[in-house]
C-alpha cells in the first residue's frame, strides 16, 4: 500500500505537538501512533482532507465488531475514538483542513451509548482477598534475602495500593517510617502516572504484613543502604565460569524492572493457583478493603486520594465496584437476614 507522504508530515508535526504541548509521555504518543497508523491502514492512506462522515461510521463499525466477537476491550476502542477526535480537531487549525472537515463529522467518532454499557460490563475485574495475599506471604519460606524481599513486594502493594512502575522506582528515602507513609515524589525520581505525587499512607489490613515492611526499610539501612537507594533492589548477577548464570541469592543496588515486577508477582500467583489474578490486581484488593471500612464521605474522599486519583468517580467506578460473586454473597446474606423477620 502506498505511503500518503502528506499524511505522514502531519501525524509527525501532531506528535510534536503532543509532546512539547501537552507533555504527553512516549507511551501515550505510541499508542497515538497506532490508532492513527490503524485509521490510515483501514482507509487505505486517504488524505487526510478527504475525511468523511461514512469514513468514521465505518471505521467506529470496524472497531465495534471487534468489540462484539471479544478482540478488542470497550475501554481500548474509546480511547482510540477519543486520539481520532483530538487529532482532526486538531487538523482543522492547519491551512487547507478547516474547510475539507466539519466539527460534526468528527463528531460521529464518539463513543456510542452500547459501548459504553459494554465498557461497564467489564468492570468485574477479579482481585486477590486480604486472606489469599495472607497466604501469599504466609507461605514464602525465607531462606534467602530474596525471598524477604518479595514477601515485602505482596505487602507493600496490598497494604498501599501502589502501581508497580511507582514501587519500583521508590527510594529508601521517600518512606516515612514512623508514620508508614510512601511519598511518591517524581523530584526524586519515582514514576507515578502523569508525574502526580502521591503521599500514601499504608493502611494496616494486616499488621504482620505492616512488620514485614518496616523490618525490611530497617534491614536494607542496616546493610549500608542509603536514602537514594531502592526500597525494592534488584538481584546480583550470578556468574559461573564466565559463561552462564545461576540463581543468585544476593541484592545489588539498582532498581528492580517493572517486568520483572510482573513476573515475580505472577510467578506464586501460579504457585497457588490463583490464574485470574494480574499484578495490578493488588490495587484493586487495596482499594476494595479500604472502602470496607469506610464510613464516611470525608473517608471515601481520603482513600480516593491516598492513593492519587483526582476524582472520586474513578475510584467509585473502577475500583470500588463489587464482584458478581461479592453482589451474590450480599444478596444471600440479605436473604437469610429477610427469613429471620
Amino acid at each position: 500500500m502506498k505511503i500518503n507522504a502528506e499524511n505522514e508530515r502531519m501525524k509527525r508535526k501532531y506528535f510534536e505537538y503532543c509532546l512539547k504541548a501537552h507533555g504527553y509521555s512516549e507511551k501515550t504518543i505510541s499508542q497515538i501512533e497506532r490508532t492513527l497508523n490503524q485509521w490510515d491502514e483501514f482507509n487505505k492512506n486517504v488524505s487526510y482532507k478527504e475525511f468523511s462522515g461514512q469514513a468514521a461510521m465505518d471505521f467506529k463499525h470496524m472497531l465495534q465488531e471487534a468489540v462484539d466477537k471479544d478482540k478488542l476491550r470497550p475501554n481500548t476502542v474509546k480511547v482510540r475514538l477519543k486520539y481520532l477526535q483530538k487529532f482532526f480537531h486538531w487538523l482543522r487549525l492547519h491551512p487547507g483542513y478547516k474547510s475539507k472537515i466539519k466539527p460534526l463529522v468528527i463528531d460521529i467518532l464518539t463513543p456510542t451509548r452500547k459501548l459504553n454499557i459494554q465498557e461497564n460490563n467489564y468492570f468485574d475485574k477479579p482481585y486477590p482477598t486480604l486472606q489469599q495475599v495472607q497466604n501469599i506471604c504466609n507461605s514464602i519460606d525465607i531462606n534467602t534475602i530474596i525471598d524477604e524481599r518479595n514477601r515485602v513486594i505482596f505487602a507493600t502493594l496490598l497494604l498501599t495500593g501502589m502501581r508497580l512502575g511507582a514501587l519500583s522506582t521508590f527510594s529508601l528515602g521517600c518512606f516515612d517510617l514512623e508514620n508508614l507513609i510512601f511519598d511518591q515524589d517524581p523530584r526524586k525520581k519515582v514514576k507515578t502516572k502523569n508525574g502526580k505525587r502521591i503521599v500514601a499512607s499504608a493502611i494496616r489490613f494486616d499488621e504482620k504484613m505492616a512488620e514485614y515492611i518496616i523490618n525490611w526499610y530497617q534491614k536494607l539501612l542496616g546493610m549500608g543502604y542509603g536514602i537514594n537507594d531502592p526500597f525494592i533492589p534488584g538481584v546480583e548477577a550470578n556468574r559461573l565460569d564466565g559463561l552462564c548464570f545461576s540463581k543468585s541469592i544476593k541484592l545489588n543496588k539498582n532498581f528492580i524492572k517493572t517486568g520483572r515486577f510482573r513476573e515475580i508477582i505472577k510467578e506464586y500467583y501460579l504457585k497457588h493457583g490463583y490464574l485470574d489474578f494480574t499484578p495490578h490486581s493488588l490495587r484493586h484488593a487495596h482499594i476494595a478493603l479500604a472502602m470496607k471500612y469506610a464510613k464516611t464521605a470525608e473517608d471515601i474522599k481520603a482513600i480516593s486520594e491516598n492513593i492519587g486519583h483526582a476524582n472520586i468517580d474513578t475510584t467509585l467506578k473502577c475500583y470500588a465496584h463489587l464482584t458478581q460473586s461479592q453482589i451474590k454473597s450480599t444478596i444471600s446474606k440479605l436473604n437469610l437476614d429477610l427469613k429471620k423477620l
